[in-house]
């Protein structure tokens, strides 16, 4: 049977990010062909993918297999012509084989039933936003994953906060999704889902996916997520600083000032960073409320946050953190003013 290349290099790459290419978990980085569905798994994921194959059972690497998939012509096949066997074949190029083994055992999930639509372009952008802050330090395991509620996704690192609005009204409890199965989820933009009371499915077409409930204690809601909190003591919409990120990546890497300046007048904003290696001093016009104030903000936070063009930055100075809103998302992190220092 022949298959399309590039279209099964789509469904191998969301089958490569569900397995564990350490192999922590008996058979988890290998993918298992078998009775026309693949699948891979890890502690906290599975992918299927249900595709025709006229395989009874195999187990290879998925890795192996999608790098010589990748170099395989337009059209293949995959056939077993042994028990331990997996042969790759196209016209005019030959045959690769991949040795198959048998332990492959994913977890046992109950059949999920009574799917529902969801609105594939607000979950994406929702996980994107909330991976913008999700934590990443081994010491925090509560904050390493992103959370879902009904109205609203999720993610902070402790001192960044990224959340995006949208409407999930299946979800009934909030719940966690760890980083790697947000991503997969992002990866496959899923049409429908099932909430479980451990797992929750996602499906797109041919592929299903399985994310376990992440188990982490989130924090509090920030107060400047409240809803009579309508602005900062001062606002302004932010510029394009995306060239003063070029610039960090080239004068930052001395590492001896990892704080960058901001000080507004009016509508017009300075910012500026000054390091062993040199450093700069840039001014912008900007639309706002006219007010003054000055803050310093951690460089990474200027990489991931003040990268967003045309959001409303809202100063808090007694909170000793700004808030950025932009369409559905909002994110807010801490700043050093005089008199936090």
């Amino acid at each position: 049977m022949k298959i399309n290349r590039n279209e099964f290099l789509d469904e191998l790459k969301l089958l490569k990010m569900a397995c564990d290419p350490k192999g922590s978990v008996v058979g988890s980085d290998c993918v298992a062909i078998k009775d026309d569905r693949l699948h891979t798994y890890s502690e906290d994921m599975v992918c299927v993918v249900n595709r025709p194959t006229n395989i009874d059972l195999c187990c290879v690497d998925v890795g192996r297999l999608f790098n010589l998939v990748r170099s395989m012509p337009e059209e293949l096949e995959m056939v077993m012509e042994t028990d331990d066997e997996l042969l790759l074949k196209a016209d005019n190029f030959g045959q690769i084989s991949l040795l198959s083994n048998k332990s492959h055992k994913r977890p046992k999930i109950k059949k999920p039933v009574d799917w529902h639509t969801i609105t594939t372009e607000s979950v994406v952008n929702g996980i994107e936003v909330a991976l913008t802050s999700c934590g990443t330090d081994v010491d925090m395991p509560s904050l390493r994953g992103i959370r879902v509620s009904s109205d609203h996704i999720d993610g902070t690192n402790g001192y960044s906060w990224s959340r995006a609005y949208l409407d999930l009204p299946h979800v009934v409890e909030p719940f966690s999704l760890s980083r790697s199965s947000a991503n997969l989820v992002a990866a496959l933009a899923p049409t429908h889902v099932v909430i479980g009371d451990e797992w929750i499915h996602w499906k797109r077409d041919h592929i299903h996916i399985a994310t376990y409930k992440f188990a982490s204690k989130f924090p509090k809601d920030l107060p400047v997520f409240q809803s009579d909190i309508k602005s900062g003591d001062i606002s302004f919409v932010l510029p394009d600083l995306k060239k003063l990120v070029n610039l960090g990546s080239v004068l930052t890497n001395d590492h001896s000032n990892p704080w960058v300046s901001f000080r507004l007048e009016k509508n017009n904003l300075g910012v500026s960073w000054a390091g062993i290696s040199g450093g700069y001093n840039v001014f912008y016009d900007v639309e706002g409320s006219g007010g003054c104030a000055n803050f310093s903000v951690h460089y990474s936070q200027l990489k991931s946050v003040f990268c967003k063009s045309g959001a409303v930055c809202d100063v808090f100075p007694t909170l000793n953190c700004v808030r950025l809103s932009l369409g559905s998302a909002v994110f807010v992190c801490g700043i050093q003013t005089e008199s936090s220092k």
